[in-house]
């Protein structure tokens, strides 16, 4: 049972056919769990507030790790793209040693054994292929680069925008 520190939570033992229970009022019981939720949310809250100013007080530790994650995952990426051409290839050699077993079957007048058939693995590695860079912000790690080379800063407001430009703030 949840131990409350509110003096308010009242405890009652009751026999029911000779089988005893021991339970707390429910409208003590959900008032406790509405208030422990609300200081959760509040302790959830503070915390992730405390999270976020370490994150933007460092920047660059957590860029440098999303670099280092993004180039993992590129290479990964590359592993499996000559993993996948690996593959294919072993397929095709496969199909074609069981294709001879098939045709000498069929020569020598014996019900053919089934044929290999191939899986489209070169979709998978055209797509594979395709996605290469994804794992970084703009598709690549030089396209990263440029966007932080470009200095871009502190974003203005619609207002100021409009001000810029010649235009009427409302």
């Amino acid at each position: 049972m949840r131990e409350c520190d509110e003096a308010a939570v009242r405890h009652s033992y009751a026999d029911l056919g000779g089988v005893g229970l021991h339970y707390v009022e429910a409208g003590d019981t959900v008032n406790w769990v509405r208030r422990a939720l609300a200081n959760s949310v509040r302790e959830r809250t503070e915390v992730r507030i405390e999270v976020d100013a370490v994150i933007d007080a460092y920047p660059e530790h957590f860029i440098e790790k999303a670099l280092a994650i993004s180039a993992a995952a590129e290479h990964k990426r590359a592993s499996l793209i000559d993993a996948t051409a690996e593959v294919r290839r072993a397929d095709r050699e496969a199909q074609g040693a069981w294709s001879t077993v098939r045709t000498s079957r069929i020569r020598r007048r014996l019900d053919p054994s089934p044929e290999v058939h191939l899986s489209d693995l070169g979709s998978a590695s055209s797509e594979l292929a395709k996605s290469k860079g994804q794992a970084y912000p703009g598709g690549s790690r030089e396209a990263w680069e440029r966007f932080r080379a470009a200095g871009k800063g502190e974003r203005v407001s619609n207002a100021e925008a409009l001000r810029a430009i010649g235009g009427e703030a409302a």
